[in-house]
């Protein structure tokens, strides 16, 4: 017994040194609402489910107990839970700046979603819950910080490939997913603007901004090139070759701080990073039936079409937009605007016009953070040389020496770029806009 008890506190360790098995047993009390339960251990999974992540470290198990009823028999219980701690190496946490994002998805667990749940609650309308129930977060020293969630894959979510191309059904449930989410946020602003701001006042942003300059510049010159080749070799001399190279002369990482800095009429509480890895499929005879939404690293207080416009360019095909671009957004305004009625808030407040244009002022962000989530897409899963868990220690001065990011020769992947490019230049979101608060 010793020794089980031993491996348990050794494995949690290395998530963090807070991490104890008292812990475990007040999430088992949690999770299983009876008196009498005792804690049993716990299950790992060798196989992966979560992808990896190069701020965070992620374990998934099961949490087991034992429950003694009335009559005296016993019974086992257990409970799947996802584990995200902070990677052990300081090298790796400094550059990647793992205890910023890991402090701002606490704090959307504890501070922020906890009041958007409660508002659904008190207006009994609960439009939107999928996200993984927070069972435990703790902002600890910056070094053992974990939050514990629940683990929906037992219940038949699974997460796809990041490179994978989303047809139109899978589409059409994360716009209404995204529908949900920001809608919810919306009328709590409209209803209760001072206790918003005071909410949203704990997400930082921890990307975009001036401070940030010398952490990725390097990388972005990297990955201009990879996207001025692609252009090159698939429109040379086009508008669209040279709308890019304005764009890029014209401190584009600037104006991409510009949009997540202004917030406008439309803000919401945004995931912030809309990637094919944030979301958990269920399926119905192949067909995707139910979706959740997860991690909130990014999490930030901005305009809804921040998640749309990354989620629609980097998660979705060139082909699908051209034939379900108006569809897609219809339907989004749609599911919007109803869910708006049912909290109580005035739909009128943003009309479908009012979406189109709000589109045209942010749209520009799909290609903001598309600059490198797309080549980083189409690269193999996490090669030697983009490896977390293979870095190497030593002075790291940005990610330019840790993300390693190269030309592609294929044509799949040139045309997947330029054909993003054209596609933002044809719908006139490389334009500049006058924004106003």
């Amino acid at each position: 017994m010793a020794s089980q008890e031993n491996t348990i506190t050794n494995f949690l360790e290395k998530i963090s040194k807070k991490l104890t098995v008292e812990v475990l047993y007040h999430v088992l009390q949690k999770l299983s609402t009876e008196e009498n339960v005792t804690f049993d251990g716990i299950t790992q999974h060798d196989e992966k489910i979560y992808s990896d992540s190069f701020s965070t470290c992620i374990y998934h198990f099961k949490i087991n107990g034992i429950v003694v009823e009335e009559t005296g028999n016993k019974r086992s219980i257990s409970f799947p839970v996802v584990v995200k701690g902070l990677p052990s190496d300081p090298t790796r946490r400094k550059i990647f700046r793992s205890t910023d994002f890991f402090e701002n998805e606490i704090n959307f667990y504890t501070k922020v979603w906890p009041k958007l749940l409660h508002f659904q609650k008190s207006k009994d309308a609960v439009v939107f819950d999928k996200i993984p129930r927070c069972l435990l977060a703790s902002l600890c020293d910056g070094k053992n910080d974990f939050i514990i969630l629940e683990d929906v894959t037992p219940f038949d979510y699974k997460l796809l490939e990041r490179n994978y191309c989303l047809d139109i059904d899978h589409c059409m449930l994360i716009i209404k997913l995204f529908a949900d989410f920001h809608s919810v946020s919306f009328a709590f602003k409209n209803q209760h603007p001072k206790e918003y701001n005071d909410m949203v006042a704990n997400l930082k942003e921890n990307y975009f901004s001036d401070r940030l300059r010398p952490w990725y510049r390097k990388f972005l010159k990297k990955v201009w090139a990879v996207w001025t080749h692609a252009l090159e070799k698939e429109m040379p001399n086009t508008i669209y070759e040279r709308k890019f190279e304005i764009l890029m002369k014209n401190d584009f990482y600037g104006q991409i701080i510009r949009l997540v800095k202004i917030k406008g009429k439309y803000s919401v509480v945004c995931q912030g990073e809309a990637l094919l890895s944030k979301f958990l499929f269920k399926y119905n005879e192949n067909i995707p039936e139910s979706a959740y939404l997860m991690d909130f690293q990014h999490a930030r207080n901005s305009s809804l079409i921040i998640d749309l416009a990354v989620f629609l360019f980097v998660c979705v095909g060139y082909s699908v937009r051209t034939v379900h671009w108006d569809e897609l957004l219809t339907e989004y305004h749609k599911t919007f605007t109803t869910n708006l009625q049912k909290f109580g808030t005035d739909p009128s407040i943003f009309s479908y016009r009012d979406f189109l244009n709000e589109f045209l002022k942010y749209g520009k962000f799909g290609l903001g953070k598309g600059i490198e989530a797309i080549p980083l897409s189409l690269m193999n899963d996490y090669t030697d040389e983009n490896n977390p868990d293979a870095i190497e220690e030593g002075e790291h001065e940005d990610i330019s020496s840790i993300w390693k990011v190269k030309i592609f020769e294929s044509q799949a992947h040139t045309l997947r770029l330029a054909d993003t490019v054209k596609d933002m230049v044809d719908r006139g979101f490389l334009e500049q806009h006058i924004f106003s608060e």
